[in-house]
């Protein structure tokens, strides 16, 4: 048993991103329970209600239950599932479970147990990590190790940034998005929000040449082993020398001091459908594709 809980699992987390969350879990007493305080939980999902029906995360990459003792996983998971037919009967529960490499979360347990109680996949995501304790440059594509180089010789610089550079950051991000005829996911405003409640686990990061912006990224710690890259970017200026391909290195660096074992470049699919492009250019990072399920089951 250990005390740490993943950020996608606490209740201010899930409150902060849709007021219609809610904890669903058993108890220390083996009892199925909703709305508790996370810390009273042995065994829990994060839920959100919508007219559809039920789905977990609410606004997370992965969702699914967390056990802060794992060897109960398997039997909480039932016991979970139960629960909400008795409170949600006829109601249809999605489940985007974690990505396969993470066995804090037993991914493959809950996959076997949510079939065996009646659960079909709807689709396969893929996420793409690095493994921090493989990694090195020579995973890179021989044409991201020379583009690495030219950043070195231009004499870019990355470094960790407070949160005073949150609109500098974003600003980068959101141009970026709009070049490619999108919008980003969330708003500046959001995204000061989830800094303001979760200063421990989001983090900002800006590359500069000659002390022009050229790259910016956000992290967020999504489990006790994990960095995820929530978003990054670059400018237009300086796009000729790649420069999220040194943002990467220096973020594979930067997680490594803090014990990390695996940085989550994000998937590269849409409903399970792949974005050649995206995929392509997470292979060329040297990323390692691990599978996430999402399930669907009529309560």
């Amino acid at each position: 048993m250990h005390d740490y809980t993943p950020l996608f699992w606490r209740d201010n987390y899930a409150k902060v991103q849709s007021r219609d969350s809610f904890l669903a879990g058993i108890d220390s007493l083996n009892d199925f329970r909703i709305n508790l305080d996370f810390s009273q939980y042995r065994t829990w999902m994060v839920i959100n209600q919508n007219p559809d029906g039920l789905r977990s995360p609410c606004r997370a990459t992965f969702g699914g239950a967390f056990s802060r003792e794992i060897s109960f996983l398997a039997s909480d998971l039932e016991k979970i599932i139960i629960g909400l037919k008795e409170n949600f009967a006829g109601k249809r529960l999605e489940i985007l479970l974690p990505p396969e490499h993470l066995s804090e979360f037993d991914p493959k347990t809950q996959l076997r147990i949510l079939s065996e109680l009646g659960a079909t996949v709807d689709f396969v995501e893929r996420s793409n990590y690095l493994p921090l304790a493989e990694w090195d440059h020579s995973n890179l594509s021989k044409g991201n190790r020379k583009k690495l180089r030219q950043w070195i010789e231009s004499s870019g610089t990355i470094e960790k940034v407070d949160v005073n550079h949150i609109t500098e950051v974003y600003e980068i991000i959101r141009l970026n998005r709009l070049a490619l005829g999108v919008e980003p996911s969330i708003r500046l405003e959001g995204l000061q929000s989830l800094f303001s409640n979760f200063p421990a686990e989001y983090s900002l990061y800006l590359g500069q040449v000659n002390n022009e912006n050229a790259v910016a990224a956000v992290v967020v710690q999504s489990s006790l082993h994990q960095d995820y890259v929530f978003f990054w970017a670059d400018t237009s200026m300086f796009r000729h020398l790649s420069p999220v391909v040194a943002m990467c290195d220096f973020l594979v660096e930067s997680a490594r001091e803090r014990g990390m074992s695996f940085l989550d470049l994000g998937a590269a699919q849409i409903d399970g459908e792949d974005i050649p492009g995206l995929v392509r250019f997470k292979a060329n990072l040297g990323a390692v594709p691990s599978s996430k399920y999402q399930i669907s089951i009529r309560l």
